[in-house]
């Protein structure tokens, strides 16, 4: 993200710690000084680039969520999908951004939050890294469900038919508060919601997310699944589903996601549901092929 600046921060494993530290270390002072400003020109710059899609985006979305939801196409289903994350995670996102060691730390901050991007501030760079801290988060996430999984559906590995799901997971109110952190942690920016104490809020929120995520998918099967492979893989990820494969294992696992969305005798979606599956299609994927 910060390029070459940044990179050499990185080689040299100094990317965490003051200037001052860095020069201490015997570093020519001057070429301390250039590094450090041309990171930090890199960031200015990584924050005109992005502000003014956001800005562009929100205006769209604005416009957008006056309208029924389901007379949307994809694409315009997907901007405000976009956007309702967006504004969940720029304040922190600015915050990091702004912050006077961000030039040091940056990274490390990302890392260990890959959910904090608004979606025109991601490039190349920060889209990779993010792909990698999230399989971390994930990974971690899921194993803390694990014990729930055993206790409600004697779970040994295997994903249970959505059927069975359905019948046996409660709703996320009668979780407890550590099993409704570590779901809302794996999908994403909740958790920042949630360990700020708006517990009911952030409950809420992911439950419209599911909701027009659902939507989205059965608009995407309505026009044929005309979505390339970037498409694919950002739908998985937003839906908790693992990434890893090419197009087609992408494209099945979204395919039976929506299908889970048709199964008759659902008056309503129950997000809960849908959650678990998506966790379970997890775990049992090949961590080593993504």
């Amino acid at each position: 993200m910060f390029g070459r600046a940044v990179s050499r921060f990185v080689v040299r494993r100094t990317a965490s710690v003051p200037c001052r530290c860095y020069c201490a270390k015997g570093q020519d002072k001057q070429e301390t000084t250039q590094i450090v400003e041309e990171a930090l020109m890199e960031q200015i710059q990584l924050f005109k680039n992005g502000m003014a899609p956001f800005v562009a985006q929100a205006q769209r979305g604005w416009d957008l969520s006056k309208k029924d939801k389901l007379t949307l196409n994809r694409e315009e289903l997907r901007v405000l999908i976009n956007q309702s994350r967006d504004f969940r995670v720029f304040l922190p996102f600015l915050c990091l951004l702004m912050s006077p060691m961000a030039l040091f730390k940056f990274y490390e901050w990302t890392s260990k939050y890959p959910d904090l991007y608004p979606s025109t501030f991601v490039t190349e760079t920060t889209k990779s890294l993010r792909y990698k801290s999230l399989l971390v988060k994930r990974m971690t996430e899921a194993q803390k469900l694990v014990p729930l999984f055993r206790l409600l559906y004697e779970y040994q590995g295997q994903v249970l038919p959505f059927e069975t799901l359905l019948k046996k997971t409660p709703f996320f109110e009668q979780w407890s508060p550590e099993n409704v952190a570590a779901l809302l942690s794996y999908f994403g920016e909740y958790d920042y919601i949630h360990s700020a104490g708006l517990k009911t809020y952030a409950i809420n929120e992911f439950r419209e997310h599911l909701n027009l995520l659902a939507i989205e998918a059965l608009r995407a099967k309505k026009e044929g699944w005309k979505m390339n492979i970037d498409d694919l893989t950002e739908g998985c990820m937003d839906r908790g589903l693992p990434w890893n494969g090419d197009g087609t294992a992408l494209q099945k696992r979204m395919e039976a996601w929506t299908d889970c969305i048709l199964i008759p005798k659902t008056p309503t979606l129950k997000v809960e549901a849908l959650a678990v599956y998506s966790i379970m299609l997890f775990l049992q994927s090949d961590k080593k092929k993504f």
